[in-house]
């Protein structure tokens, strides 16, 4: 099982955004996290405990702020 994530908050709410280019006339997409906002390229995990365990290290980092 695949789970997608913000690289920022661990949310699993990632939704791809359009976006216009005017030099080449042609729609992109981007990564966009519905909770904290972030715009990139969000990390994949192929496993539930992977993504736990960065859950818990986010946490980490949060705490010692």
């Amino acid at each position: 099982m695949e789970i997608i994530a913000c690289p920022k908050c661990g949310s699993r709410k990632i939704l791809q955004e359009n976006q216009k280019e005017d030099v080449l006339k042609e729609y992109t997409t981007q990564d966009v996290c519905m909770d904290c906002g972030y715009k990139g390229t969000p990390i994949i995990f192929d496993d539930i405990e992977k993504y736990k365990d960065f859950l818990e290290t986010l946490k980490k980092e949060t705490k010692g702020d």
